[in-house]
């Protein structure tokens, strides 16, 4: 059986991949100001949703939702660190 954080990390992991595919949207117009490539979403069970507003706020990867230009690769690796970064921000929680 998971312990709570493999599946709070394979849970952020997966949505992070379901913001995607990244490189078959077409990116958003560039004439408002609100204009993201993409979208991301953090979903976790009501109890881990402190977990949950933690790596809304903090992931690295809100960064680099204005840049409409990324390529597949730029994209594959922001992928990977965002795994990453998800492990590090649960881990300041003990998990």
């Amino acid at each position: 059986m998971p312990t709570i954080f493999q599946r709070f990390v394979f849970a952020g992991a997966a949505v992070l991949i379901l913001a995607g595919p990244l490189c078959a949207q077409t990116p958003a117009p560039e004439t408002t100001p609100d204009a993201t490539a993409f979208d991301i979403s953090v979903r976790t069970l009501p109890e881990f949703s402190p977990l949950r507003e933690l790596v809304e706020k903090h992931l690295e990867l809100q960064r680099y939702r204005a840049v409409t230009d990324l390529d597949d690769s730029e994209l594959a690796r922001l992928m990977t660190l965002a795994e990453q970064d998800v492990r590090k921000l649960v881990g300041t929680l003990g998990y």
